[in-house]
């Protein structure tokens, strides 16, 4: 298998990404009330050594979806769809 050379992914990027995949997924009036944002390196509460985390919050009429990656963003969108 061929190496992959790895890119860095901007916050903007990854938050894009994460729309777009809700986008594919809901209809366009559910999937608008999703926001994201890919919280900064000081925000993390994360302990040191694990991986990951994301909070979900109603926010007015919005789902707001915070996370320290891409994938933690549609982790929260799949954890929020699962139990609402």
């Amino acid at each position: 298998m061929p190496h992959q050379q790895q890119v860095a992914v901007t916050a903007a990027g990854q938050e894009a990404a994460a729309s777009a995949l809700v986008g594919r997924l809901l209809p366009a009036e559910a999937a608008s009330s999703f926001v994201f944002r890919i919280k900064a390196a000081q925000d993390s509460t994360r302990a040191e050594g694990a991986h990951g985390g994301f909070t979900v919050a109603g926010i007015g009429d919005s789902i707001a979806v915070a996370g320290d990656s891409g994938v933690d963003l549609a982790a929260g969108v799949y954890w929020f769809l699962k139990h609402r």
